[in-house]
């Protein structure tokens, strides 16, 4: 997921694509083919689905046993997202509106977009996420509105849904526009941003901005620190290789703390993550493999002077009660499903958020 691109979870069941598949996700979108982060809409909902719909903790051990899954004592908690928001058919505002709006009632935590500022034609770099190398669609032209924008034009007609960006490539943009841009849509928003952040991959986008590839990891965790210097202090400074500043103002300031949520799937994101972030959102669907990533993730924030216990875990994959007991038992707080029809909201909501709302 690093970089914006698209994403293919395999530990989850399905494909989730992203970044790249504005024409794959107009597809999956408009038909309803996925109700829960998996199969098509023509499969019939997991056994456990219609039972999941009540907190009673008696009820959810039930279903643990019943499905094989781990004991737990206490009921898992799991905020639900959606990703690919600002694509498809919701690059156009009455679809964005309606699909914002929708999911909010339905109680979703969040809605994710995604970012690429330009996609070079017949780029070369590998895609990280596909044995082909090639973003989901197939396509180099296809429609991916700025994600701070769309996020604010939909700020204007929601009330409470949290706006992510999953992710905004950090180091293809201005450091000082980019935190002043947030802040202002935090501050618009009533502090409903959650800045997902990653370091991307796709070369010839770097070089088509005029930014150094080889430096993007360096780029990004210096601009995560002029961030919060530009956001916490009152005459802001900083001193950085690739950023540095001096005692200048900038405001707004947010209305509170804009949590960064780092992306990636490597060890290197991970630190970032515990050394940066107030999150981590890795998507290999791998259940070991990011588990050990968490933890080097919670390591690397207690050797900075960070409290590991802080950090906020999240991942796309599928959401069934069996997959979302396997993710919340590795520490994931937030699943963010594949796009649905509205017209699933209802049924995810009663089945799926209800049963994992905080009590």
């Amino acid at each position: 997921m690093v970089g914006g691109g698209a994403y293919v979870v395999v530990g989850g069941g399905g494909a989730v694509v992203g970044g790249g598949g504005a024409s794959v996700v107009a597809t999956v979108v408009g038909a309803a083919a996925s109700v829960a982060g998996g199969g098509s809409s023509s499969a019939p909902p997991h056994p456990a689905a219609t039972r999941a719909s009540t907190t009673n903790k008696a009820e959810m051990r039930r279903i643990r046993a019943d499905y094989g899954l781990p004991r737990q004592d206490e009921r898992y908690t799991v905020k639900f997202g959606m990703t690919l928001a600002n694509t498809g058919p919701n690059v156009e505002g009455e679809s964005a509106i309606g699909y914002a709006q929708a999911a909010e009632a339905a109680g979703f935590e969040s809605l994710w977009t995604v970012e690429h500022v330009v996609v070079p034609e017949g780029y070369q770099t590998p895609y990280p996420y596909s044995e082909d190398g090639k973003m989901p669609g197939k396509r180099d032209d296809i429609d991916i509105p700025d994600p701070l924008m769309w996020m604010a034009f939909v700020a204007s007609v929601t009330s409470e849904i949290k706006l992510g960006t999953g992710i905004l490539i950090v180091p293809q943009r201005n450091f000082a526009v980019t935190a002043k841009a947030v802040a202002t849509l935090d501050r618009l928003s009533g502090g409903r941003v959650l800045l997902g952040i990653g370091a991307g991959w796709m070369e010839e986008e770097f070089d088509a901005l005029g930014v150094p590839f080889a430096d993007r990891g360096d780029i990004t965790d210096e601009h995560l620190g002029a961030y919060r210097a530009l956001w916490q202090q009152d005459v802001c400074s900083f001193d950085g290789e690739h950023v540095s500043f001096d005692r200048v103002y900038c405001r707004p300031q947010p209305s509170g703390h804009i949590p960064i949520i780092v992306g990636g799937d490597s060890k290197r994101a991970a630190r970032r993550a515990g050394e940066h972030g107030d999150g981590f959102f890795p998507v290999s669907g791998d259940l070991d493999e990011m588990a050990m990533l968490f933890d080097h993730a919670k390591r690397c924030a207690e050797k900075a002077g960070r409290d590991p216990d802080k950090l906020d875990f999240t991942t796309i994959g599928a959401a069934t009660p069996e997959w979302v007991e396997k993710y919340a038992a590795i520490g994931i707080t937030r699943l963010i499903t594949n796009p649905m029809s509205r017209s699933r909201f209802d049924e995810f909501s009663r089945d799926i958020i209800t049963a994992y709302a905080d009590a």
